[in-house]
Parts: C-alpha cells; structure tokens; sequence
C-alpha cells in the first residue's frame, strides 16, 4: 500500500510541475506581449522599436530570425500592398 501511494504521489509531482512550467512559458509569453505593447504605443514607431521588441522576443523565447510583414490597404483603389522582410537576431 505505501507503495501504491508513493507512485500516486510521484505522479502527482509530476503533474504539478508540468503544470507550473506551462503556466511559467505562458507568463513570459504575456510578459513579451505587454512588453511589445507598451513599446508600440508609447513611443513613435521606428526601426529601434521593432529592434528592441525582436531583441526581448530572442532572449525570452530563443528564436534567431523573424519575418515581418507590413500590409497597407488602398481603400479607395481595393489594392493591397505587402512589404517583407527578414530580420537575423545574432545569437
């Protein structure tokens, strides 16, 4: 039986922190939205806004490289215009 109750609680333990590390990759994530926010509204946009966000994106999450895509819709004329480009973090 103390058996039987070691392995439910091994299993438990192990549940729990699965969950807090999903609950942790969840905040980071939040906190980089929020951050990204902030940076978007509270200052005028420019290359350094979009270099600061991609550069806290990195550190949080790890990626390298990131496409951004900017899309300008023509209302009157019903033409959509798309710009692309590659931004490479160094590691």
């Amino acid at each position: 039986m103390a058996d039987d109750l070691g392995k439910l609680y091994r299993g438990l333990e192990g549940a729990v922190n699965e969950k807090t590390h999903k609950l942790q990759h969840a905040n980071q994530s939040l906190q980089v939205l929020y951050k990204s926010s902030q940076e978007l509204t509270a200052t005028r946009i420019s290359h350094e806004n979009f270099r600061a966000i991609l550069s806290y994106i990195h550190s949080v999450e790890g990626i390298t490289a990131v496409e951004l895509q900017v899309t300008e819709v023509e209302a009157r004329l019903g033409l959509r215009m798309k710009e692309s480009s590659m931004v490479t973090l160094n590691a």
